[in-house]
């Protein structure tokens, strides 16, 4: 134990140490500032992807708008159709949004939804469901602005059913340019097209409308499993994300909550993207993986170094420090390492060898005057 204290104690290794320590913190700062540094990037990263899936499914919603309307006017624009809406004649408006609805979603499955109304907004015909007619939608947004000559196109969103809308309602014409009534066709935001967001997107997508979760790609999702912010912020039209999502079986997503708008500019409902964490921590997985053996790189090469650095500095001043020893004890008869060089160590070697020849010459005049005495003694 005492041994181990002195060689401790030593010059060699508190060299070491003083060379080890800097190295080491160095280090580890350097390897707690670059995990810093990527930790952010990855949060970074999350959010953008996030950002990029949002837009991604807003640009869908609003190229499925752009379709409804594009179907709208077509119809808007027949004759049969108008002469049919002039004359009030729901059986022939029948016989062309029937079929028309069925020829439009034998080319695009995501229209569900085409209408008529009269001149007072009140629905003569649904293509979709041709039984139910009568209802006044005047006050809507979309048929309000048609009856009034301007197209509109958005989302609207059942107070009682949740269900998302989105399409366009145009304004239909006579012959003399009078406003006879108003057109509607539109895509429902079915399980079928959120699950199509949820491709759209790389991950998982779901609608909330009225307050609560409308559809989900995640089946049997329940209000309980989300964080607990998302709710009050879908019902408040805030925007969030960053937030972690644990699904089972398909593992940890990170999410992102959107408000919808309906065409009265209200949050009508949000969407919520999903986004699997996989990818993104094995990549900051890989990048630190690749700072600690960076770390430990460093380290494997200071150590050697501080090694032969101490040995270079200790071993001389050791030696010198024997023969030091060795000239206290009378020894002048040594040879003083380290002479030569340019260094301190050098400096003091010359130093200690101008001390052993005047320890010499002092012991040789010593002798001299020794043997004199002897010589007048006898």
């Amino acid at each position: 134990m005492a041994i181990a204290a002195r060689r401790f104690a030593g010059l060699r290794p508190r060299l070491l140490m003083l060379a080890l320590v800097p190295a080491i913190f160095a280090a580890l700062l350097a390897a707690f500032g670059a995990f810093w540094a990527v930790q952010n990037d990855h949060k970074a990263q999350m959010q953008q992807a996030l950002t990029r899936a949002i837009g991604l499914a807003e640009r869908d919603l609003q190229d499925a708008a752009q379709r409804m309307a594009g179907y709208s006017a077509s119809f808007a624009q027949r004759p049969d159709l108008i002469a049919a809406l002039a004359a009030g004649d729901a059986a022939k408006l029948r016989d062309i949004l029937v079929p028309g609805l069925a020829a439009m979603r034998a080319v695009d499955l995501t229209v569900s939804v085409i209408e008529i109304t009269d001149e007072s907004g009140r629905v003569v015909m649904r293509g979709h469901d041709p039984n139910r007619s009568g209802d006044d939608k005047s006050r809507l947004p979309d048929v309000a602005a048609a009856l009034k000559g301007n197209a509109m196109l958005g989302s609207e969103v059942s107070p009682s059913s949740g269900q998302f809308a989105t399409g366009a309602a145009l304004p239909v014409k006579d012959q003399a340019g009078q406003i006879i009534g108003t057109l509607k066709v539109a895509t429902r935001l079915t399980p079928a097209v959120v699950a199509e967001l949820g491709k759209v997107v790389g991950g998982e997508a779901a609608l909330f409308g009225a307050g609560r979760l409308v559809t989900s790609t995640v089946e049997g999702l329940p209000l309980e499993a989300l964080p607990q912010a998302v709710v009050p912020a879908q019902r408040a039209g805030q925007a969030i994300g960053g937030l972690d999502l644990v699904l089972a079986g398909r593992g940890t997503h990170v999410l992102a909550v959107q408000p919808l708008r309906d065409l009265s500019g209200n949050a009508a409902g949000a969407m919520m993207i999903a986004l699997p964490r996989a990818a993104f921590d094995a990549a900051m997985d890989k990048v630190l993986s690749i700072i600690g053996f960076a770390a430990l790189a460093v380290l494997g090469l200071t150590i050697p170094i501080s090694l032969i650095a101490a040995r270079r500095i200790a071993n001389p001043l050791t030696e010198m420090a024997d023969a030091m020893g060795r000239l206290a004890m009378g020894n002048t008869a040594l040879e003083i390492p380290g002479r030569g060089r340019s260094d301190e160590v050098g400096a003091m070697a010359e130093a200690l060898e101008k001390f052993r020849e005047q320890a010499e010459a002092n012991a040789a005049f010593e002798a001299a005057a020794a043997i004199e005495r002897a010589a007048r003694d006898r």
